[in-house]
């Protein structure tokens, strides 16, 4: 059985046309339903996503419609505020909390003196991090958990 080489439906015999997309039909099935891998150069499937030989990922997977848009200055105003804040508002809530027990854990450190060093620079780190994470979920880089 041979395949639409624009469409992929099943095709019997041999016509010059696809029945299902009315495009026309060239060569045979399987010299049109294989592509090259950019990485390595061996023949996959037209339909593969990860080439089977190296493993490269040839098609990216679909993103997703519709993603929520999350604002980087309030992101970074919610974790000046308060640590782990602004992780928690990107949706990513376990490393809110996580960061959230650690501001807590280096504030107690204050007392050993160690925390006034260590507290600001993660305070600022936190910051940072709640604006860049905002700027990639919006960007489509990353997901939020």
């Amino acid at each position: 059985m041979s395949y639409c080489p624009n469409c992929g439906k099943p095709v019997e015999g041999s016509p010059a046309f696809c029945p299902s997309c009315g495009r026309p039909i060239q060569g045979t099935a399987s010299a049109t339903l294989q592509a090259f891998c950019p990485h390595c150069g061996s023949s996959v499937d037209l339909a593969a996503e990860i080439c089977p030989k190296c493993g490269v990922r040839i098609k990216q997977p679909p993103r997703p419609e519709f993603v929520e848009r999350k604002n980087p200055g309030l992101a970074a105003v919610l974790s000046f505020l308060f640590t782990g804040l602004g992780q928690i508002y990107n949706g990513q809530i376990g490393k809110g909390i996580a960061f959230v027990i650690l501001g807590f854990v280096l504030v107690v450190t204050i007392i050993f003196l160690i925390g006034l060093i260590l507290y600001p620079v993660f305070w600022i780190y936190n910051i940072y991090d709640a604006y860049n994470t905002a700027k990639q979920i919006n960007a489509g880089v990353i997901t939020p958990d």
